[in-house]
């Protein structure tokens, strides 16, 4: 009997411990936790599940130095009544100290504080990534680091950090197991002795001792080689050249040879030799033969005409004088 009153006895209490649960007053907010990144502080939470139906939260903060000298000091307002699970408390001082509290609410219903007894945004904020531009420089890579700044009032990390370094990593590409890196706590820092005409990855990682970083997303550059162009490169430049230039020119001889046709076709038509001068053409000596005389035919001809001339010529001037004698003797009286 008495076991069997302990069994009841335990069935009741987990039932009235269920009904409590179900169709009790409002549950507490759950998992809350500070996500704080250069100063962007957002105070996080888990969904209260509600019977009744969709609940509300309310946060409040109140500083250590409130809490300590001042009497009287209430709870200041942070989010009032918001129906998301965050609220954003990056107006609180940085270098001062912070109890943080969130409720759930329903109608006229409340749920107990969810306490954050300890919140420093000096102490606890994260450090965020910082932008990287990579530019190449003969066989060198320059890196220049934009160091992260605070959220709300943009100045940088480091003026309030000032050991603030950066973690530079770098590898081939295709040799990622190959991580190199070097330390500097300056903007502008300079990779050294890289291989010519190589693609290198790196990404900039904030320094800060006993503090969580953010990485800069990964960039790359491809290196020079003393500003002078590799062989391979010359090669495939001056045969690409030499392929132009030759067809370039053996176009201008075609087109201008077309043209050159095409003229000569509409000024001189074409025409067909007969049959027996092409038989002359082909052979100059036969050619020669048939159409030039003998040359003793040359010395008769000139011979006899020359001196055929003479005489003639001179005989008739002689006739001509006579009688131009005789005409005047019979005209005088």
């Amino acid at each position: 009997r008495d076991m069997a009153m302990d069994t009841n006895l335990i069935r009741c209490g987990l039932t009235a411990a269920f009904i409590f649960t179900v169709f009790g007053k409002l549950p507490v907010p759950q998992n809350v936790k500070m996500h704080t990144i250069n100063f962007k502080n957002l105070l996080q939470w888990s969904p209260v599940t509600y019977h009744k139906g969709n609940v509300n939260y309310s946060v409040e903060y109140q500083s250590y130095y409130d809490k300590a000298f001042k009497k009287h000091a209430h709870f200041k307002k942070g989010c009032t009544s918001i129906t998301m699970t965050e609220c954003d408390l990056s107006i609180l001082s940085v270098m001062v100290g912070y109890y943080l509290r969130v409720r759930a609410e329903y109608e006229n219903e409340t749920s107990e504080w969810a306490v954050i007894d300890e919140f420093e945004p000096s102490v606890h904020t994260e450090i965020g990534p910082p932008s990287v531009v990579v530019k190449p420089r003969l066989d060198m890579l320059d890196v220049n680091i934009i160091g992260p700044v605070n959220e709300n009032n943009y100045k940088s990390m480091q003026e309030y950090f000032l050991d603030l370094a950066y973690k530079v990593s770098y590898w081939k590409v295709g040799e990622e197991e190959k991580v190199e890196s070097i330390n500097t706590n300056q903007k502008m820092t300079t990779l050294t002795n890289l291989e010519a005409w190589t693609t290198y990855c790196l990404k900039v990682e904030p320094v800060l001792h006993n503090r969580k970083t953010h990485p800069s997303s990964i960039v790359c550059g491809t290196t020079m080689d003393n500003g002078r162009a590799p062989v391979w490169q010359v090669i495939v430049t001056l045969l690409a050249s030499i392929c132009v230039v030759f067809g370039v020119t053996m176009g201008i001889f075609y087109s201008s040879h077309y043209i050159h046709r095409a003229v000569k076709h509409s000024f001189q038509p074409s025409y067909n030799l007969p049959e027996h001068i092409k038989e002359y053409l082909k052979e100059p000596s036969l050619t020669s033969q048939f159409l030039l005389p003998p040359p003793n035919m040359y010395e008769e001809s000139f011979d006899k005409l020359s001196i055929i001339s003479d005489i003639q010529q001179s005989f008739d001037n002689t006739n001509i004088d006579m009688n131009t004698n005789m005409e005047m003797v019979e005209k005088q009286p």
